[in-house]
């Protein structure tokens, strides 16, 4: 995997005041999370969802962290006799769920290379 470019998590907001996300450590600013000054968004909602928001960002770190974990441990799954068609051609016997691991690995490596800064 590439190196972290972005400020180590955790990072966190407080429920009710979501201005700012914020590093755990140090408490520097990592995001601030702007409302919509009351106007509808093209859906026509007027509750935007600037708190749901924020939550996502101060998870951030962690589901980058969560989803390393688990492509590593897919693509070993994948590497087991079990399965043995890891690789870019899809054979004609590949099970659906062979090719549904497949197609979760490469959006999972799309996913990292965007956090990362490079082309998803």
């Amino acid at each position: 995997m590439s190196e972290q470019k972005h400020t180590p998590g955790p990072w966190y907001c407080i429920p009710g005041e979501v201005d700012y996300v914020r590093e755990e450590y140090t408490d520097a600013c990592i995001a601030r999370v702007f409302e919509d000054n009351g106007h509808a968004d093209e859906r026509g909602r007027e509750d935007l969802p600037q708190e749901a928001n924020a939550r996502l960002i101060a998870a951030a770190p962690e589901l980058l962290e969560a989803l390393k974990s688990l492509l590593v441990a897919t693509e070993f799954a994948m590497t087991t006799p079990s399965c043995p068609e890891k690789g870019t051609v899809v054979p004609a016997e590949m099970s659906k769920e062979q090719y549904e691991q497949k197609r979760v690995v490469k959006a999972a490596r799309a996913a990292i290379a965007k956090a990362a800064g490079g082309v998803s």
